[in-house]
């Protein structure tokens, strides 16, 4: 699972306003047993959270009361044939579109670290471009090049890559 706290909604630190402590993979094996074939979970506690989940809008329930999960879940196979080339296809477009100005403004956001930091290299340009992630998003969303409704505020950025249940003939 990877997930991400930002503007658009709560992830990480909502799990930390639940009533039990729950590790990421916990609420990752809650996740995937709502998928096909899914896992059983752990710790049953998991399921007195499932109206934080709804409130977090990562999962909801169909008109029959069956909880579904509403975050993209791919399975590793589809993540590996279509999502990393596009994604790597995307990180090429925008280097190619902007990355003579993000790495002018890259180079001016250098910082001074005091050489006995441990891995000072690393952390001379840290943050310098922090804001930009965010307004990409925005601007995706703005534009309406995502398929399907977003609403600022309320739905998570995580998504879920798994293992596909073998078929059973």
């Amino acid at each position: 699972m990877l997930d991400c706290q930002s503007v658009f909604g709560d992830t990480t630190l909502a799990y930390e306003k639940f009533k039990y402590r729950f590790t990421s993979e916990r609420i990752t094996s809650f996740y995937a047993s709502l998928l096909p074939g899914g896992m059983a979970v752990e710790d049953a506690r998991i399921y007195e959270m499932i109206p934080q989940f709804e409130a977090m809008h990562t999962v909801t329930r169909s008109r029959c009361g069956a909880l579904r999960l509403t975050i993209p879940a791919l399975p590793f196979e589809e993540l590996k044939q279509y999502w990393y080339p596009a994604r790597t296809l995307i990180a090429e477009s925008l280097f190619d579109a902007l990355g003579t100005e993000l790495t002018a403004i890259l180079m001016k956001s250098k910082r001074q670290i005091p050489h006995h930091v441990d891995g000072r290299v690393y952390h001379e340009y840290a943050n310098a471009l922090q804001a930009y992630p965010t307004a990409q998003l925005l601007a995706i969303v703005s534009q309406g090049l995502i398929p399907y409704k977003i609403t600022v505020g309320e739905l998570p950025l995580i998504y879920l890559a798994y293992h596909a249940p073998e078929d059973k003939l």
